[in-house]
């Protein structure tokens, strides 16, 4: 059975007049225990990876060289976030 429990570190979220909302840690996992489960094993195997989230928008060669970037906006508007050169 999976833990449902609120982890001890699972935020919680106030709001004036109303008890804290405690969220729990599995709230963006699947509802269907095996999926979650899955989900879970993953998340637990790759939490400690470093998070690279290009998001489409950045050329991955740009992060793989861990060069600095250009100013900002280069990467958003030049030529590189559209996989130019």
């Amino acid at each position: 059975m999976p833990n449902t429990s609120p982890s001890p570190h699972a935020p919680s979220v106030a709001t004036p007049g109303r008890p804290a909302l405690t969220l729990h840690h599995d709230r963006y996992f699947d509802p269907d225990p095996t999926i979650r489960a899955i989900a879970r094993s993953i998340y637990e195997e790759t939490r400690g990876l470093p998070l690279i989230c290009p998001h489409g928008h950045v050329d991955p060669r740009i992060l793989a060289t861990d060069a600095p970037l250009p100013e900002p906006t280069a990467l958003l508007v030049g030529a590189r976030c559209s996989g130019g050169p």
